[in-house]
């Protein structure tokens, strides 16, 4: 009788397990697709740009041809791409991890969702450039919501062993909506600019009923709720961890290159190649997809096998895919056949997105689960703000009376922008990914916050304890020194 029992309950409790793990993989796969539609939203706009929203004497757009475009300068795409969404995704993005820590994170998912579906639909209504603008920036509030509800989601979802792999997989969705906002610019000549984003907003209704009626918000898994961590605390445990503090400077220089491309990349090739959103949209779409995809599943895979020899893997693999990307993206604007562009285009994607989930990853393991949504929210805000810029940059460059046009041309000066930010961002990123490496190595990778009840010294010192992934206080030869 012992015996049955003992078996009854060792069956039960593995059919939890599988039916957990099950869940776990299908929540993930919704917030992929969450995910897709967020990316897919804020590129579409840089898309069709260069095809027909914005007035351009030497395009062949059909958008153009019937005067249905908006009139701007270099300077204001460069603002439209840039901080225009980016500070507001930013300093949005601080409130709302606040809420999603101490609320639902899965209903303020599905309020942002929803915000920025029907702001895309807006876009195709919009007939002023600031229309346009002011659109940009609600959208931006509305896809703040997105990754510290589901960072947090994931890392109570996931266990630490898994949560790289998981991360990863996850930021797939930055490669399926970009190259999905691609493809779908390519359905500009046909249908134009304006049915484009409808098009493209359509199944984020669809999405919200399916996540509102089949996912729960899963618990927290650690010992402190988040009511523990007030405001002074909760900065303190962020801004004394020195890994966390290198690692957003590390991902806000690595976001410059990231934000330029995706603000000017089809400019780029319209202007200096002289191809349409028919002739780029395809082969940038399969590019981001499968070399972007690709380049996020090699860091997540390699970031969890190597955690077993180092806790500083993660950084390590980060660094070195970094350095490699460098050159691969110089060969990206000085070759002058767009076939070899796009090839080194490719394996530029390959090498420089392996940074995404090892490094959201590290945020993870670096905080203690109450401040997972608060300090997620920091290190976007962080990596967004700076790394927005970069479109900035570019159009800055570039403008009527821009150096690099003065100097280079039209034509060759978006080439020369691309070429002097791009490839010298990426070097510059794999030094402070380095950095963080060693820090984490310092650290042994343990969760670092102060303990309950304390507060700040008179030398403004903050009284730290060291604590577990699973909660349980580290044997006295565990704790790092």
């Amino acid at each position: 009788l012992g015996l049955n029992e003992l078996r009854c309950a060792h069956g039960s409790l593995a059919e939890r397990m599988e039916r957990k793990e099950k869940y776990a993989l299908y929540v993930l796969g919704l917030l992929i697709f969450v995910y897709v539609l967020n990316q897919a939203d804020r590129q579409l706009i840089s898309v069709v740009i260069p095809a027909g929203l914005r007035c351009q004497e030497n395009t062949t757009s059909t958008a153009a041809v019937t005067h249905d475009c908006l009139s701007f300068s270099d300077a204001a795409q460069g603002l439209l791409t840039g901080p225009a969404f980016t500070v507001v995704y930013t300093v949005s993005g601080i409130p709302l991890s606040w809420l999603a820590d101490h609320w639902s994170r899965l209903y303020v998912l599905l309020i942002g969702l929803s915000i920025w579906t029907a702001v895309t639909v807006g876009i195709s209504l919009v007939q002023e450039f600031y229309q346009l603008l002011l659109l940009r920036m609600l959208l931006g509030i509305g896809e703040a919501t997105c990754n510290p509800a589901a960072y947090s989601m994931l890392a109570d979802l996931f266990s630490p062993a898994a949560r790289a792999s998981a991360l990863s997989a996850y930021h797939f969705g930055v490669y399926l909506g970009g190259a999905t906002g691609f493809l779908l610019g390519a359905l500009n000549d046909s249908v134009g600019w304006r049915w484009t984003f409808v098009t493209c907003a359509a199944p984020g209704a669809v999405l919200v009923i399916i996540l509102a009626l089949t996912v729960r918000d899963p618990p927290h898994a650690g010992p402190a709720p988040a009511s523990t961590f007030t405001l002074k605390r909760a900065l303190w445990a962020l801004a004394s961890n020195t890994a966390f503090v290198v690692l957003c400077i590390a991902a806000a220089v690595r976001n410059i290159p990231g934000y330029a491309l995706g603000g000017w990349l089809p400019t780029f090739y319209q202007r200096f190649y002289g191809m349409d959103s028919s002739q780029y949209g395809l082969p940038i779409g399969l590019i981001i997809l499968f070399g972007g995809g690709a380049g996020s599943f090699i860091g997540g895979y390699l970031s969890d096998r190597l955690m077993r020899y180092s806790p500083a893997a993660k950084a390590y693999v980060i660094t070195g895919a970094q350095l490699l990307a460098a050159p691969a993206a110089m060969a990206v604007f000085l070759v002058d056949d767009s076939t070899s562009s796009f090839v080194a285009l490719f394996f530029a994607y390959v090498t420089a997105e392996t940074w995404l989930g090892p490094a959201a990853a590290i945020v993870q393991d670096l905080m203690d689960p109450a401040l997972r949504a608060r300090a997620s929210s920091v290190y976007i805000t962080v990596n967004t703000l700076v790394g927005g810029c970069g479109p900035l940059i570019v159009g800055a460059l570039l403008g009527d009376d821009g150096p690099l046009t003065v100097r280079y041309g039209e034509r060759e000066g978006v080439r020369y922008a691309l070429l002097y930010l791009v490839p010298s961002a990426y070097a510059l990123a794999a030094g402070f990914f380095w950095l963080t490496g060693v820090a984490l190595r310092r650290t042994g990778g343990y969760v670092a916050v102060p303990a309950a009840g304390d507060e700040p010294e008179a030398d403004g010192s903050m009284p730290m304890c060291c604590i577990r992934e699973d909660g349980r206080a580290p044997l006295v030869d565990e704790t790092p020194t």
